[in-house]
């Protein structure tokens, strides 16, 4: 029963292997190194089709959105703040965002363009056409427009006042792509402008997280890569564990930072702060 619960539990284990961890700068935080993740199903790389925590695990390290949950412990972790955006106003009626955003975010490799508005409009337009059947649609169906300026500000019009329209703007969903993006299911990694992006990916088999070098903002990529192994049987991850061969981090030196929204919650995951709990055998 006991070895039966662990296999449970292990759908999706992390093993962290320490590789050049150094210090930088004067910082507090361990940089360096690659996590190893063992996930016992598939996902979808396209933010606008994927809905399962898997998928926004990865989204909520490769994204930019306009309006996101910083990654700090509760109460702040859980409060809503402009990531992209530098500016919301609202209409007296509560029927129009404006959103003017800042000019310092741009994509990964090989793209490295500047995120416009036009990336967030292009967003939003894919999640509502009916040819993507993307699973966010239902959250945006008061969505009478967007549209952009041509410069650093981006518009939405509502049918109706909504009290919830900035959480649900945090959802993965809203990541910002390439204005040129197609409204089909991609099957190759996009550019994303947060802190990691994905270098490599094989469809049901790997996928891989690298640090953004575009990326200054003030999330957190100690890591150097997130390495992870997709239809993984949770059987093979609890082996690996028992036979010594890998360590799963010690809970004492794990931080688990959790953000709810009034759409949905999800729960991020942990970093390290000490080399000494980054273990292999």
């Amino acid at each position: 029963m006991h070895r039966a619960r662990l296999v449970c539990l292990l759908a999706a284990t992390l093993l962290l292997v320490p590789v050049a961890l150094a210090r930088a700068g004067g910082r507090d935080h361990a940089r360096g190194g690659v996590a190893f993740v063992n996930l016992s199903s598939g996902l979808s790389i396209d933010p606008a089709v994927d809905f399962i925590s898997s998928g926004w695990q990865i989204e909520y390290v490769t994204c930019a959105q306009l309006i996101n949950y910083p990654d700090a412990t509760a109460p702040a972790g859980a409060q809503l703040e402009p990531e992209v955006a530098k500016t919301v106003d609202v209409s007296p009626d509560g029927l129009t965002y404006s959103f003017r955003l800042r000019d310092d975010f741009r994509f990964s490799p090989p793209s490295s363009q500047r995120v416009t508005p036009d990336a967030f409009r292009r967003a939003l337009e894919r999640v509502r056409d009916p040819a993507l059947n993307s699973p966010g649609a239902p959250f945006f169906r008061d969505v009478v427009s967007v549209t952009s300026d041509g410069g650093n500000r981006l518009t939405i019009r509502l049918a109706h006042p909504s009290g919830d329209l900035l959480a649900r703007l945090a959802m993965p969903f809203m990541c910002a792509v390439p204005p040129d993006t197609p409204a089909v299911e991609q099957q190759r990694p996009l550019p994303s402008a947060g802190p990691y992006y994905i270098s490599g990916y094989t469809p049901g088999s790997r996928l891989v997280l690298t640090r953004n070098p575009n990326y200054d903002g003030p999330r957190p990529s100690n890591l150097d890569q997130i390495l992870y192994q997709l239809n993984t049987d949770p059987a093979t991850s609890l082996a690996q564990i028992e036979s010594g061969r890998q360590t799963t981090q010690p809970a004492a030196c794990r931080r688990t930072r959790t953000r709810r929204s009034h759409a949905t919650s999800r729960r991020s995951s942990s970093s390290t702060r000490n080399p000494a709990c980054v273990t292999s055998r």
